[in-house]
């Protein structure tokens, strides 16, 4: 039997990735013509996968020397934080790239002025990475991008990806920094910037007094096709001689609310758990969701023990509602949620920066579709 086809916790190949052609295209020309993206869409979209492992690649394939410089900044609560991912992801893209012929006495000249660390990893594997100024890691910081420019001038190609870009929304200058660092650089040298946090990053992009106001081409990862995912779930089962109708592909999408991963996960295991009639249906799905939300049971309650009870009791009715809330301050759902409107409005601003909720146009929505099932169930 061949691996699994629905993969799931992990960067996917351009294989297993579900249409995006237009998303392709777009940022890969861009890239070409050395210009500044910003890709936004939720978490678990495929937002990363398309970058590093197709376009990227891609793109690094028909450069003669080239480097592809990939940070991802999720979870940094400061510029220290911020400083050393930098750095870290800066000497792991040196490190990858070395074979390259020609740029041996470039890489010396840029590690030059940092500090090396040798560090062993758990496993007994030695690292390297690059010690900073803590008195000043804003300086190491415009340092680190000054660099970029000396390799290009060194005749490197540079692609730079930034990943979870609205992280350092709030953090004191931040912002500040990496729009001056990204004007400085050489105007040839590409930059994708990613988000999955749509409000903070129109707080930075599409304000008119944001740092990043009018900053690069912007694309939005929006939901798949209905026909194109069917086309997709249906190739992937026939593989295993399993039948999927269309209609019923539709049923897992929306339970799944039409996220790639979640899709991903609730096919995996009726992959792994095929019915005995090799037949989908509606009843079969509805199982195998009921399976997989008991079994991720006792990993979704730690999950939903660093909110307070009043915030989990907004979750769960806004989950045993369908999902979608128009107007969470309306009177009859600050009752059942027995929260006043102060404090609904701060739970769900706390919501959204948390990645739970999304606002979209037909209004807040759950970002994870089986913490939604696991609160409809469990709750």
């Amino acid at each position: 039997m061949r691996k699994d086809p629905f993969p799931v916790d992990t960067l996917i190949s351009e294989e297993d990735i579900c249409n995006l052609s237009r998303e392709r295209k777009f940022i890969s020309k861009e890239i070409q013509l050395g210009h500044k993206v910003l890709v936004f869409g939720k978490r678990n979209t495929g937002k990363t996968s398309l970058v590093k492992n197709v376009i990227a690649a891609q793109w690094q394939k028909k450069e003669k020397k080239a480097i592809v410089f990939y940070v991802d900044l999720y979870g940094v609560k400061n510029i220290t934080q911020v400083t050393a991912r930098v750095a870290n992801a800066y000497s792991w893209a040196l490190k990858r790239n070395q074979p390259l012929k020609g740029i041996g006495s470039t890489i010396v000249d840029v590690l030059k002025s940092f500090r090396p660390v040798m560090k062993i990893e758990a496993d007994g594997t030695p690292t390297l990475s690059l010690d900073l100024d803590a008195k000043r890691p804003e300086h190491s910081l415009y340092e680190l991008f000054s660099k970029f420019n000396n390799l290009y001038e060194k005749d490197v190609s540079i692609l730079i990806v930034i990943d979870e870009f609205q992280e350092i929304h709030g953090i004191d200058e931040c912002e500040g920094i990496f729009r001056d660092t990204l004007q400085n650089l050489n105007p040839n040298i590409p930059v994708i910037i990613m988000g999955s946090k749509k409000h903070l990053l129109s707080l930075m992009f599409t304000e008119p007094k944001a740092a990043f106001f009018s900053w690069g081409q912007h694309v939005e990862f929006s939901v798949i096709d209905y026909k194109e995912y069917y086309e997709y779930l249906k190739d992937r089962f026939n593989e295993v001689k399993l039948s999927l109708s269309y209609e019923d592909s539709i049923v897992i999408q929306d339970l799944m609310l039409r996220n790639p991963e979640a899709i991903n996960r609730i096919c995996s295991w009726i992959f792994s758990n095929p019915p005995s009639n090799k037949r989908i249906d509606s009843t079969y799905i509805h199982f195998a969701l009921g399976e997989l939300v008991e079994g991720r049971r006792s990993a979704m309650e730690e999950y939903l023990k660093q909110f307070t009870p009043a915030e989990d009791r907004v979750m769960a009715i806004f989950a045993k509602e369908g999902g979608v809330i128009k107007q969470p301050m309306k009177k009859d759902f600050l009752k059942a949620a027995d929260v006043s409107v102060s404090g609904m409005k701060g739970i769900v601003i706390k919501l959204e920066n948390d990645a739970v909720l999304y606002k979209e146009k037909e209004g807040y929505v759950f970002a994870d579709a089986l913490l939604k099932q696991h609160l409809v169930k469990f709750r």
